[in-house]
């Protein structure tokens, strides 16, 4: 226990253990071997050294010297470890006091230094070394690897190479040949790797700092919030991180790829370039230099990236400012507010630079690109910008190579795309002016209120919109289409012309040598001369319209001050002349389909020819001198004047027509005349006659009467008017035939309606007395509804005409407007009161016409429909689950009369076993004494305690529940030892008073319970041994009337009574030995029907009646011996379907059938012999919930 071992001299300690007060030495030749020094600790083996396997306790401390090496050692909590010049240390682990020097021929490995810390192996190359406390020195040979310097942190390894270090307190220095991989540096930061260099996967954090020098190269590296990171001259730097104060510099081989450089930003990659997936942010700033190339850079608020060599992809600057110089091209750049960007080379992509001004030389070509509010944008020599916004300064041009499509140039405007042109899909704004040069083009241009476009000598402009300040010039090749020329007005198109769909609001347009211009209107100011011929839908509200040469005009209005010149083989087709205009047609010149009016006039002579001209009020043509008229119309007011040499053909007059007969002069004896049979008018003046031949355009007979007087140079003036004997065309019907066909007279609805001449006035008599009149539409149609009594008419109506013709139209029917009468009523009204529209019998009846269809609706659900018969008398019972309902009884008469009748009804059909009135089945349970008690049900659990009902005190049993005096509550039927019966009414779950009903005759036994007379009260039924059926009709708790029902032979059982067909009555089921069910159809208390149900398989019983699909009509229930339970679907008394309602397990019965949720479907109740009372809730004849309701105590019985 007290230790001390010391071997002197030539030493050596062979397994050795110096224990408690420790201390072992073994000199001058050393060598201590397997040797264990505990508590106090302290060896030592001298000059020679060596010591192996060695434990040194508590104090600590080991020392082997000269020759070194030491193995396996263990040094505790006061630490310190010193082997030397020899060196190597191995697997050793110096604790919380920690120190350990391995010297000159160094070599640790294994080595865990703790708390205090500090490593120093002087000769190089520690391995897997972990220092707590920090602090460690690997010298001129260098090399630690897997070394964890902690919270002091400090590591220097001076020969180079270090591998997988952890300095949590920071600072690292690799020197020499360089070389760090996976280290991190902590809080205070500052890794360098030196001259040879490269360090991988750094993490350099708080105080950031790092660089690894002359030969570079730093992969990984996460520098922190201070920042700083520096891999010089042959660079590169990837993954790179470098945090809040910023700044990254890859220097003269360059490249830095998906670097991020934070707040204060700044990154410089240098000479040989490439930046890649970079962001530096607030600070911003960023230089790649000669050979260029940044991708995906986001550079943040203060901007500015400068790419020497050329080419940025992708780049964010929001603070603004991008070079990319010699080689050019820039893609996806977004410069912001400050904006600015100059690509030297050519090639800009998808840029958006918000603060304006971008300028892309020598090659050009930019697309999609936005400068914002400043303006400017220049793309250069080979020229083309795509899609260029450049907005409220304005200013855009791209120059000798030209075009610019899609460009949009703002407030300030002004847009030039020069010597080979080129401009699509324009917009030049307020400023306005857009030059487009030699090649031409320009399409869906709008220029605005300053106005003013040029686009010259290849032409051509399209969709063009030029406004307040006007102008446009499309020179030699011409065409310019769909333009806008506004408020200043003028449009030149030259050489090749044509100009389409034009419109200029202050006038002018020349459209020269190829001529044609379509659809142009030139307004106020007016003039258009279209030189080469052809102009169409052209309108001149300020007049001046000359079609020159080859001629043809179409469709053109000339307005007040007008003038239309068609001349030489010219043509105008459609024009209006209107307002003081005037039109000539002469020396071979053809106005075709001209309208005249307002003060226009149409002058036709020397050849000149007018082809269906309408001259309307006010208008004038006039036909002379060699001119040609074919097909004119003359309406009121319009003026043919007829001079010497004209030639007319197939004239047509209106009446209120004027012709002016030039050459006669107008006095006393003048005659004028009209053949009907040669449709010839004579005019006869001082011996002088002429002639034309007029048609009446309405094609009616009759016959021309005239107004002669004088024109204002005293010429003969004949105004024509035409009197009609055609009397008008009129016709009636009804507005409505509303009964079996749409013909045959009879309608509920007397309003007429017919045809007329447009604006006639028809009057309706019935015979002599005048029903009314009315006013026929501009359509010619008319309508008129009469005041009749219902009955049978013949109608007349007329029109009479201006000319005292009179058209007639007759029309017989029958009117029969009275809605027939229907009743609605319930047969049997349960409830309180026999008017409260409450029932448990769905069962209706009424009134209506003798032999008619009653159709039955709840809301616009057709129930089905009844009819009436010879007495007006009819019933129908509807399928509905309990609930509340407004009904409705219509019947159509032949007319299409409803009449109708509605009726409130609350169904509350009885729900069984409910002998607490809350509108759910109860449970009861009856002990082996014969005592009776109601379990209450509480959020679907027993209660805690029953209520008991009645006891066998008097020799009295339960028998069956039903309800007895049809008050909605079930009544408890009671059997006494001698045969006797007994109601027992019930109020909230207790009997409120019993009624003695007597005992029923020898043989004869109860067997079911059910309405049998539909009153709304449930009835006993009896069956006798041989098979005879009675019942004791019930009212108010007591036997009302005893009455037979059927008879059956002994082998059928009754074995339920239930509504199978819905209408408000019970029908009886019967079963035999061989497995048959049978039903009895019931009305008003007696059998008129049986039918067979169906067969029961092998193991099947029949054990409830009960409405377990929710269909509102009973089904029948069965049981099998293995516990499967199914169920009929009843509907109209037959079985329509079959189906599995589940499988209950062994130890339990079917103990009854109930809706014990209250949601009006049956569910099944079961029991188990432990007592424990289950339901089965059902929705569609399927078991979807089983719950226990609780235990019955020991010898008590569900029922």
């Amino acid at each position: 226990s007290g230790g001390v071992l010391d071997v002197s001299d030539a030493g050596t300690a062979v397994g050795a253990a110096v224990t408690d007060g420790g201390t072992a030495a073994s000199y001058w030749g050393g060598s201590l071997r397997g040797t264990t020094v505990a508590n106090s600790g302290v060896v030592s083996a001298f000059s020679d050294g060596t010591l192996n396997g060695s434990t040194v306790n508590l104090g600590g401390t080991l020392v082997v010297s000269s020759g070194g090496v030491a193995s396996g050692s263990t040094v505790n909590d006061g630490g310190a470890a010193w082997v030397r010049d020899g060196g190597s240390l191995s697997d050793t682990a110096v604790t919380s006091g920690g120190g350990v020097t391995v010297e000159q021929d160094g070599t640790a490995l294994g080595t865990t230094v703790s708390a205090g810390g500090s490593l120093v192996v002087s000769g190089g190359s520690a391995d897997g070394s972990v220092l707590v406390g920090g602090e460690a020195w690997v010298l001129s040979g260098g090399r630690t690897s897997g070394t964890s310097v902690s919270d002091g942190g400090t590591e220097w390894v001076a020969g180079g190479v270090a591998t997988g270090t952890t300095l949590s307190g920071g600072s690292q220095i690799v020197e020499a040949g360089g070389t760090a991989s996976g280290t991190l540096v902590g809080s205070g930061g500052v890794l360098d790797v030196s001259d040879a260099s490269t360090a991988v996967g750094a993490a350099v954090t708080e105080g950031g700092t790092a660089a690894s020098y002359w030969g570079g190269s730093l992969r990984g590296t996460t520098v922190a919030n201070g920042g700083v990171v520096s891999a010089f001259s042959d660079g590169t730097l990837s993954d790179t991180t470098v945090n809040l104060g910023g700044t990254l510099v890859v220097s003269s081989g360059g490249v830095a790829s998906g670097s991020t450089v934070n707040d204060g930003g700044a990154a410089w990659v240098r000479d040989g370039g490439s930046l890649s997936d970079t962001a530096v942010t607030s600070g911003g700033g960023v230089t790649v230099e000669q050979d260029g190339t940044a991708l995906g850079t986001t550079v943040s608020a203060s901007g500015s990236l400068v790419v020497s060599g050329g080419s940025a992809d992708g780049s964010v600057l929001v603070g603004g400012e991008a070079w990319v110089l010699s080689g050019g091209r820039t893609s996806g750049t977004s410069v912001s507010d400050g904006g600015t960007e100059w690509v030297a080379g050519g090639v800009a992509t998808g840029t958006t630079l918000s603060g304006g001004s971008q300028i892309v030389e020598a090659g050009g070509t930019a697309s999609g690109t936005l400068v914002g509010s400043g303006g400017v944008l220049d793309v250069s020599d080979a020229g083309t910008a795509v899609g260029a916004a450049v907005t409220d300064g304005g200013v855009a041009a791209a120059y000798w190579g030209g075009s610019l499509r899609g460009t949009t140039v703002a407030n300030g405007g002004v847009v030039s795309a020069f010597s080979d042109g080129t401009l699509s899909d324009t917009t030049v704004n307020l400023g306005g002016t857009l030059v487009v040069s030699s090649g031409g083009v320009a399409s869906g241009s709008t220029v605005n209120d300053g106005g003013a476009a040029w686009v010259r000598d290849g032409g051509s402009l399209s969709n063009t919109a030029v406004t307040s300040g006007g102008g446009v010039t499309v020179e030699q090749d011409g065409t310019a289409a769909d333009t806008t020329v506004s408020a200043g007005g003028s449009l030149v198109v030259s050489s090749g012309g044509s100009a389409d769909v034009s419109v200029l609001v202050g006038g002018e347009a020349w459209v020269l040598s190829g001529g044609r211009t379509s659809g142009t209107s030139v307004s106020d100011g007016g003039t258009e001369w279209v030189e080469g011929g052809v102009a169409t839908g052209t309108t001149l509200s300020g007049g001046s319209q000359i079609v020159e040469a080859g001629g043809t005009a179409s469709g053109t209005l000339v307005g007040s001050g007008g003038v239309l010149d068609v001349s030489d083989a010219g043509t105008a087709v459609g024009a209006t002349v209107t307002e003081g205009g005037m039109a000539a047609a002469y020396w071979g010149g053809t106005l075709n389909g001209t309208t005249v009016r307002d003060g226009g006039t149409l002058t036709v002579w020397a050849d000149g020819r007018a082809v269906g001209t309408t001259v309307a009020l006010g208008g004038v043509e006039s036909v002379g001198g060699g001119g040609v008229a074919i097909g004119s119309t003359i309406a009121r007011g319009g003026v043919l004047e007829i001079v010497s040499g004209a030639n007319l053909s197939e004239t047509s007059i209106y009446s209120g027509g004027i012709i002016d007969f030039d050459d006669l002069a107008y006095s006393a004896n003048v005659t004028v005349s009209y053949d009907v049979k040669t449709q010839v008018l004579s005019a006869v003046a001082n011996g002088v006659a002429e002639t034309i031949t007029l048609w009446n355009p309405s094609g009616n007979a009759g016959y021309l009467t005239f107004a002669l007087a004088s024109d204002y140079d005293g010429s003969l003036k004949v105004t024509v008017t035409w009197v009609d004997s055609t009397p008008p065309v009129v016709t009636v019907a009804l507005a409505n035939d509303t009964g079996a066909s749409a013909t045959d007279g009879l309608t509920n609805n007397a309003t007429l309606t017919g045809t007329a001449t447009a604006g006639g006035t028809v009057v309706v008599r019935n015979g002599s007395t005048v029903l009314g009149s009315t006013t026929a539409d501009a359509a010619g149609r008319w309508s008129f509804t009469p005041v009749l009594a219902d009955g049978s008419y013949a109608l007349t109506v007329t029109e009479t005409d201006a000319s005292g013709n009179t058209g007639a139209a007759t029309l017989a029917f029958t009117l029969d407007a009275t809605a027939p009468t229907v009743t609605l009523g319930l047969v049997h009204d349960t409830g309180s009161s026999a008017t409260d529209g409450v029932t448990s019998n769905r069962a209706l009846t009424g009134t209506a016409t003798a032999g008619a269809t009653v159709t039955l609706r709840n809301g616009d659900t057709v129930l089905g429909t009844a009819t009436a018969d010879a007495q007006g008398r009819w019933s129908f019972t509807p399928v509905l689950a309990n609930g509340s309902y407004r009904l409705t009884a219509t019947e159509t008469d032949a007319a299409g009369n409803t009449g109708s009748a509605t009726l409130d009804v609350v169904l509350q059909s009885a729900v069984p076993q409910d002998v607490d009135g809350d509108g759910r089945s109860d449970v009861l349970a009856t002990d082996a004494d014969g005592g009776i008690a109601l379990w209450p049900l509480v959020n679907g659990t027993f209660a805690a305690t029953p209520s008991y009902i009645g006891s066998n005190a008097d020799g009295w049993g339960f028998l069956a529940t039903g309800d007895f005096n049809g008050d909605g509550t079930a009544d408890v039927l009671a059997k006494r030892a001698d045969g006797s019966l007994s109601v027992w009414e019930m109020r909230d779950g207790a009997v409120v008073v019993t009624h003695a009903l007597g005992m029923p005759g020898t043989g004869t036994s109860v067997a079911a319970i059910g309405d049998i007379d539909g009153d709304g009260v449930q009835d006993i039924l009896l069956q006798s041994g041989t098979g005879e059926i009675t019942a004791w009709e019930m009212q108010d708790g007591h036997v009302r009337a005893v009455t037979t029902v059927g008879h059956t032979d002994a082998n059928w059982k009754l074995a339920a009574a239930t509504d199978l067909d819905a209408d408000g009555t019970d029908d009886l089921v019967f079963t035999n030995a061989d497995g048959n069910v049978a039903a009895w159809a019931v009305k008003d208390g007696v059998a008129i029907t049986g039918s067979s149900l169906g067969l029961m398989a092998e193991g099947w019983q029949f054990v409830a009646a009960g409405d377990v699909t929710g269909d509102g009509t009973a089904d029948l229930v069965f049981t099998h011996s293995s516990g499967t339970v199914a169920f009929w679907q009843v509907q109209g008394g037959i079985v329509t379907a079959a189906g599995a309602i589940g499988q209950y397990a062994e130890g339990w019965s079917f103990a009854g059938i109930g809706d014990y949720d209250a949601d009006g479907t049956a569910d099944l109740l079961f029991s188990h012999g432990s007592g424990v009372v289950a339901e089965w809730r059902l929705q569609g004849g399927v078991a979807v919930e089983a719950r226990a309701f609780g235990t019955l105590p020991a010898h008590w019985q569900a029922v």
